[in-house]
């Protein structure tokens, strides 16, 4: 259908389009909570995540699953259903908020992917063990076997190759209890490229075969190939296909767009960036405020000082989207307007914010900040 996308809740006065892409914001949240994700395993466990949601530095990665797997048949069908999503949204222009890393986009647009891609130290991701390795074994190219010896015996390793000054631990500490599985220490078997000349194992799997410096190329190419390709494989085509199924002939025309364009196009703008400038060109007044009263300047200065998380949490406050739609704060049209009460409020099925008249700029703050960190969406002015 070429229908036009509205959304209405249940016993809820809100329509239009700030109502419309909060849906898309709560799905986004939804997708990304641990429980879900335990159920049916999408994305990658982020271990550094707090509270209820998958966080991570890097962004979201495709959980790899065997073949085998009986929960693949729902995962992909769930990778349907966030292609349709995204074809939606877009089709519209509505963002899903969802923090994907760059190299699912690489996946989608059939871009070959690398040693690179896998999970590195500090990515916040189950696997980045798999990086160090790959990083180490880079190092290794072109020495003898005794120095090859002699850098895996450093109980260094752990700090630089883990990047971790609190771990500590040579490359044959770590792999000594690592083997070939999904992360080096957890997961389904991984294929073994030496597996089908062996006698003593199943041809094409080992469960059991150890990572040691002799073994290690061979760790990685599996590693390699059951994150980027074999293990997400039918995930992919799923996504591809929800494109399609909304977008049809026309979804070829997103892979004119570099994988970091299509982020943006499908989640809005990575990092929520304005500038002074922007500020005062792009946050619109009504209802007698002016740009120049002291309310207006207070709340620019407020803004300009924010933390990233604070500058989300506002624009989730404003326009229930937490991040800023491709062109930044130019295309939200966002408008303040005086308001009464103690706190800001919104309502954000029009991009509109009501500011009570303060006395001082602390005051703004106290208020605003605490608006902020209590609400889940935004406040509704009708309410």
């Amino acid at each position: 259908s070429t229908g036009v996308v509205e959304v209405q809740f249940k016993d809820e006065t809100g329509f239009g389009r700030g109502v419309t892409q909060g849906f898309f914001s709560d799905v986004a949240k939804e997708l990304q909570r641990h429980s879900h994700n335990t159920q049916l395993p999408m994305w990658a466990e982020c271990p550094e995540s707090e509270g209820e949601f998958l966080r991570s530095r890097r962004g979201l990665m495709v959980q790899p699953l065997a073949a085998d797997d009986p929960r693949l048949p729902d995962v992909s069908a769930r990778f349907r259903s966030l292609g349709r999503l995204l074809a939606l949204a877009l089709r519209e222009s509505f963002v899903v908020p969802l923090p994907l890393s760059a190299t699912v986009l690489r996946q989608l647009r059939g871009e070959a992917v690398s040693r690179e891609h896998l999970p590195q130290p500090g990515d916040g991701l189950a696997g980045e063990f798999l990086g160090a390795c790959s990083r180490f074994s880079a190092d290794l190219q072109g020495l003898g076997a005794e120095e090859r010896r002699i850098r895996a015996s450093d109980p260094g390793w752990a700090s630089h190759y883990l990047e971790s000054s609190e771990k500590t631990g040579s490359f044959f500490d770590y792999a000594g209890s690592a083997e070939f599985v999904a992360t080096g220490f957890s997961g389904p078997a991984l294929p073994d490229p030496t597996a089908a000349s062996s006698s003593s194992a199943p041809a094409g799997v080992v469960g059991s075969r150890g990572v040691d410096l002799d073994s290690l190329e061979d760790f990685l190419e599996a590693a390699t190939s059951f994150w980027l390709d074999t293990g997400v494989r039918e995930q992919i085509r799923a996504l591809r296909r929800g494109l399609h199924d909304v977008l049809g002939r026309r979804a070829g025309a997103l892979w004119l767009f570099s994988p970091l364009e299509l982020r943006e196009l499908f989640c809005g703008e990575e990092s929520v960036s304005w500038t002074s400038q922007d500020l005062y060109d792009h946050l619109h007044c009504a209802g007698g405020l002016s740009r120049d009263d002291d309310v207006m300047v207070w709340l620019r200065d407020e803004l300009l000082e924010m933390s990233q998380a604070l500058r989300a949490r506002f624009l989730d406050f404003a326009t229930s989207c937490p991040r800023l739609p491709p062109g930044g704060l130019a295309s939200l049209r966002l408008t303040a307007s005086p308001g009464a009460g103690r706190f800001p409020r919104s309502r954000a099925c029009a991009n509109q914010l009501y500011l009570p008249k303060y006395e001082t700029r602390e005051e703004l703050h106290e208020m605003l900040t605490e608006a902020l960190l209590a609400c889940e969406g935004h406040h509704d002015a009708d309410n």
